[in-house]
């Protein structure tokens, strides 16, 4: 185990898009908000060796991840809230979106 004061060499995976936003890692995968590309999910169960990110799309820009409960909480900024099925990760769902008054720009779940 790396300490905080030697964290060691960063391991790197590229994704499709320039820019990442939120990341959030539950259960051996890291989730990350890809703008553009929408939602990528990377196999983090092995830290020295991450898998090759899974990518579903999303009508927005993600901005932001949250994810419990199998479900990943996606803020897609003009789109709103996009919510996927995760419970599968190597097979997200299809987003359902709920409508925002305004941007979605961050996204929390309280009571997981």
């Amino acid at each position: 185990m790396s300490e905080p004061t030697n964290p060691g060499t960063p391991i790197y995976r590229d994704t499709s898009f320039d820019e990442n936003y939120g990341v959030y890692v539950n259960e051996g995968y890291a989730y990350v908000a890809e703008g553009y590309s929408g939602l990528a999910i990377i196999d983090v169960s092995d830290p020295a060796n991450p898998g090759t990110p899974v990518y579903r799309d999303t009508s927005g820009y993600s901005e932001e991840v949250y994810v419990t409960g199998g479900y990943a909480y996606v803020a897609d900024d003009t789109s709103g809230l996009a919510i996927i099925d995760v419970s599968d990760p190597t097979n997200p769902g299809t987003p359902v979106y709920r409508g925002t008054s305004g941007q979605g720009m961050d996204v929390y779940v309280d009571g997981d």
